[in-house]
Order: structure tokens, then sequence, then C-alpha cells
């Protein structure tokens, strides 16, 4: 946003990806950096209208490796990856919904098959 799409954008997606969290990422954290970055692009460009965009989830590692590390109490790959994902969102939805652009990439994935994910619960 800084070079040439800054000055004639009209709109832009903000937007983290999976593979920016990990099992010891602080969501709470990473929102904060997020909302402040956030609000320093909209008052750096206050002509473009930025859209917020969940992280999505991803699946939970399967095969054998992943059935032995449930057997071995172990978390598979994307388990607490997606814990901290989810939190995440919940964050921006609680802060964006309803009051800016939101686009609930997250939501909108985990209706594909009518899966649920459940941690804990």
């Amino acid at each position: 946003m800084a070079t040439a799409p800054g000055q004639w954008a009209e709109v832009a997606f903000f937007k983290l990806c999976y593979a920016d969290f990990d099992a010891g990422t602080d969501a709470s954290r990473l929102f904060e950096s997020y909302r402040i970055a956030s609000e320093t692009r909209s008052g750096q460009h206050p002509s473009v209208t930025f859209v917020h965009v969940t992280t999505p989830l991803t699946t939970v590692q399967g095969g054998l490796k992943g059935r032995l590390k449930s057997l071995g109490g172990s978390a598979r790959w994307g388990e607490l990856e997606n814990v901290k994902r989810n939190r995440y969102n919940e964050l921006l939805r609680d802060r964006y919904a309803g009051i800016e652009p939101l686009f609930d990439l997250a939501r909108l994935e985990a209706k594909g098959d009518s899966a649920s994910f459940w941690h804990d619960g």
C-alpha cells in the first residue's frame, strides 16, 4: 500500500495467513498488533476501504502419524494451531463485525462439509 496501489485502490483485503500461527502463538497479542497495523493503514489511506478477513483453519494431521500422536497423548499438527487461529478470529469478529467490513473466510470454509472442529470438549 505504500506504493502505487495505495494511490488508486478503493478496496483492500487485510488478512493473516494460516501459516502465521503456530502452537505457541499468543492470539490476543497478535490481534493487538493487527489492530494497530489496521488503524495505521486506514489513517494513511483514508480513501481505501479495508476489509478484515478471518484466518482459515487447516485440516488436522491424519494418517498413521496423526493417530500415533493422539494415542500417545500428543497434539496432532493443526489441533493447537487451529485453537489459536480460532481465538484470533473470535477477536477479529468481536472487534469489527457490524462496524467495519469483515469477510469471514474461516466460517465460509468451515461450512464446506458441515464438519466441526472440537478441542477439549
